[in-house]
């Protein structure tokens, strides 16, 4: 009998692993990669590397992680907004539109890899500094940027649709914002609206203090709302800060300064959820909130009880403590926005840093200010006449109060700041 021929087991054919694109880190364009050293600059340093080489796909999933924090200023707008015409018609301020307005001088390497020649039969892409045919590209496999100057343009307005939140620090980036505002509004880019995703918008004090915002004369001339602070208006964020100290040349309720205020916060101030104020001071006024805003936040710089006694051994104004007077003024101030307040739901104010007071809870405090009954003087612009509602007079109150010290504070959602 014939041996059995042995059978072999036919081999089967496995699946090739998808081959991954990878670009190498220096052929990024220079803001992105800006931003990644700054996105990892709050973690381990060998996280860096994991940035060198990236699937196109990981790139694409990684802009709006980048995007989703922005603060813009004059020393980035010519980085962030690079390949965008951000021309805007700015008569009274001194920074000419060459500063942000890029068509000519140096070019960068994103710029450099826009240009793109034209060949007869094939198309020319530019990998880096060097010229590669569309052919190569292929046989090498790579991702590269191969961009028009349209092409560019395009991706930058992609990229800042992923903004949710947005820092002005100063004049030239509030025009930065504006221009691409303007810019967006053409209709070839009313497809692509950047900043449409900002939740958060927070204002530097320099913007505020610039006279281009609220010129010298402001107090003593009808407001003027200018095409820069209109775009600016248009955006729709749920939060928004300002930040203010007590060197600015300005006081939050000098006449007419609200008004410059309200073109920045007109158009959407019935969509806040929150509004607050940065780096007051307790020897100053109470700052102006808007009436229709359900939260209010107020940082305090210091307390003013910093000279108790003057040379005679006697109490001087300047020693009286202004803490008990700031809460007052900012319980007046959520009392009299509840009042106002047609849909009855609940105002919440909370004031951080009074240092003499530390932590105060609600519960602690009355509808006039007072905690566990001690009085306080005002100088508040909130009166509290007979005319309030009889729901004022009962125990509860419809709305809610608070001192928090600034170490137990929860970081501004606006400018991400504690102070």
């Amino acid at each position: 009998m014939a041996p059995k021929r042995s059978k072999r087991t036919k081999k089967r054919s496995r699946p090739s692993p998808e081959s991954t694109q990878t670009i190498p880190f220096s052929s990024f364009p220079r803001e992105v990669i800006n931003l990644i050293f700054s996105y990892v600059d709050d973690y381990d340093q060998e996280d860096v590397f994991s940035f060198i080489q990236v699937s196109r796909d990981w790139y694409t999933q990684l802009i709006p992680k980048l995007y989703r924090k922005l603060s813009v200023h004059q020393d980035n707008t010519s980085v962030i907004f690079r390949s965008l015409d951000l021309t805007m018609d700015d008569p009274s301020s001194d920074c000419s539109d060459s500063d942000i307005h890029h068509s000519s001088g140096e070019n960068s390497d994103e710029e450099e890899a826009a240009i793109v020649p034209q060949e007869h039969g094939k198309r020319t892409v530019v990998y880096g500094k060097h010229n590669k045919t569309h052919d190569e590209k292929t046989q090498k496999g790579k991702w590269q940027f191969g961009l028009t100057s349209e092409d560019a343009s395009q991706r930058k307005l992609e990229h800042l649709q992923h903004v949710k939140s947005l820092k002005i620090v100063d004049w030239k980036g509030g025009k930065a914002i504006a221009a691409i505002l303007s810019y967006s509004d053409s209709p070839a880019k009313s497809k692509l609206k950047p900043f449409c995703q900002v939740e958060s918008l927070a204002f530097g004090l320099k913007f505020l203090n610039s006279r281009e915002f609220y010129p010298d004369c402001a107090c003593e001339t009808q407001p003027r709302q200018t095409e820069i602070t209109r775009q600016l208006g248009s955006l729709r964020p749920k939060h928004v800060c300002f930040s203010w100290k007590p060197s600015a040349k300005f006081h939050p309720e000098e006449d007419g300064f609200d008004d410059y205020i309200g073109f920045l916060i007109n158009k959407y101030k019935s969509q806040l959820i929150s509004f607050t104020w940065h780096g007051m001071n307790n020897s100053t006024l109470f700052p102006w909130f808007p009436q229709t805003c359900p939260t209010i936040r107020l940082f305090c710089e210091k307390c003013g009880h910093c000279n108790p006694r003057d040379e005679f051994g006697g109490l001087t104004e300047q020693g009286v403590c202004q803490c008990p007077i700031r809460l007052k003024e900012m319980t007046e101030c959520v009392r009299s926005a509840a009042k106002k307040n047609k849909e009855n739901s609940l105002i919440e104010g909370e004031i951080i840093n009074l240092s003499c007071l530390g932590d105060v809870l609600d519960e602690n405090i009355d509808e006039e200010g007072q905690i566990n009954g001690k009085n306080s003087g005002s100088n508040s612009k909130y009166k509290k006449g007979n005319d309030l509602d009889r729901q004022f007079e009962n125990n509860k109150k419809p709305f809610i109060i608070r001192v928090t010290s600034s170490a137990k504070a929860e970081a501004c959602v606006c400018c991400w700041e504690r102070t």
